[in-house]
């Protein structure tokens, strides 16, 4: 976890940890060691010159440099032994209080504070969930669990929040917004819309969630057709419309009106999903009705990149392909990416023959002769001057 990530929970383990380093470094760099400048002084006087010895006024000096530098050794260990008794009570006054913080693997802690230990780098905390924390990296001291919780639930916002905290028990990913936290045995505990739980101290991810991930605040029964419509994006489905007429092709997407699920197919079709009947591998002629015009990448024959604008599909002893507006196969299992043709991928569109509705609703085909915006919107001009929004092309194919 980043130290954003660590400013994002509350925590700033920055200052103290530098403080800490930065202590340690001027321990080791702090120049000539008593040892060092006795062997030196003791070097200088067995080799000086008898014909010219050291002055006195020298001798004196250097004298009163090895008496200033026992002075700061002494100081030194006596200001290091008030800091380490100094974090010993404050670590010895946390046992029993919660406190959060940075632990020794650079991880967020949080946690109630069983025991205090001590070795040659510096005075630790142990928590309850077993972290061990520097107690010159502890942000945050509360007295009870419940200082902590009300802390933690009011400054992070942490209510509607993205989470991940990595795998259950059994190996599911843990993910969701939070929908409550509560307290229990000393740990604050979040508890995700659709009924999973995780411990404050194992989340990796918090953030805002993606208007794609709002839908695992639904009601666990709209959620669970949700996640089933979801499953469904680039699958071949059968099903009725709302007047009971049947309705085919390929998934692009799924949207929320009410209380409704409904499946939005490449072909501009709405199937509700209640009126699903039967999901499948596309065959070409789903490929045919539903990504018509639609610019598609994946792989050739020979395993190469391909991309272009759908003007059919079909399929061979190869497999379900669609063919694309350069002529070329392109088989749906090696599909990538399907979206609407956009920028200069629009050019590729003149000379094609268009059949569909144009802007009054009339049917009308023809061969595209420029493309246009119309009121914001992608359109076509065909040879006849009709005008034809992209999204009312029904079919495209090369020209006979």
């Amino acid at each position: 976890m980043s130290a954003t990530d660590n400013i994002k929970f509350g925590i700033d383990q920055s200052t103290a940890y530098q403080r800490a380093q930065a202590e340690k470094d001027k321990a080791k760099d702090g120049g000539v060691s008593h040892n060092e400048f006795i062997k030196l002084l003791t070097t200088q006087l067995s080799h000086q010159d008898p014909l010219n010895p050291m002055q006195d006024i020298d001798f004196t000096g250097q004298l009163a440099q090895l008496n200033a530098l026992e002075e700061q050794i002494a100081m030194t260990k006596t200001m290091k032994a008030m800091r380490v008794d100094s974090q010993l009570q404050a670590g010895t006054g946390m046992i029993g209080k919660f406190v959060s913080g940075v632990d020794v693997n650079k991880a967020v802690a949080t946690g109630m504070v069983v025991r205090v230990t001590q070795d040659s780098d510096g005075v630790y905390v142990e928590l309850a969930n077993k972290q061990k924390v520097d107690v010159s990296n502890i942000a945050n001291v509360w007295n009870d669990a419940t200082g902590m919780y009300n802390d933690i639930a009011s400054s992070g916002n942490v209510i509607g929040m993205w989470v991940e905290a990595g795998l259950d028990e059994a190996a599911q990913p843990v993910r969701g917004i939070v929908e409550k936290i509560q307290v229990e045995n000393g740990q604050v505990v979040l508890k995700l819309y659709g009924g999973q739980t995780v411990t404050w101290d194992k989340v990796t991810e918090l953030r805002v969630p993606t208007d794609d991930e709002l839908w695992y605040t639904l009601p666990d029964a709209i959620r669970t057709k949700v996640e089933s419509a979801r499953k469904m994006v680039n699958k071949g489905v059968t099903g009725t419309d709302d007047s009971g007429n049947e309705i085919k092709g390929i998934v692009g997407g799924a949207e929320l009106d009410g209380s409704k699920v409904y499946l939005i197919l490449y072909s501009g079709e709405r199937l509700n999903v209640d009126n699903v009947k039967e999901t499948r591998k596309p065959t070409g002629e789903d490929a045919a009705s539903s990504l018509n015009r639609y610019w598609v990448a994946g792989l050739d024959e020979e395993g190469n990149g391909l991309a272009g604008i759908v003007v059919g599909a079909g399929e061979d002893e190869a497999g379900m392909y669609v063919l694309l507006d350069s002529g070329k196969k392109l088989f749906f299992d090696t599909i990538k990416e399907i979206r609407e043709p956009a920028g200069d991928e629009l050019a590729r569109l003149i000379g094609l023959k268009a059949t569909g509705t144009d802007t009054t609703g009339a049917e009308v085909s023809g061969i595209i002769a420029k493309r246009l915006d119309v009121d914001g919107k992608l359109a076509v001009e065909l040879d006849n001057g009709k005008t034809m929004l992209l999204e009312n092309i029904a079919k495209l194919s090369k020209p006979e």
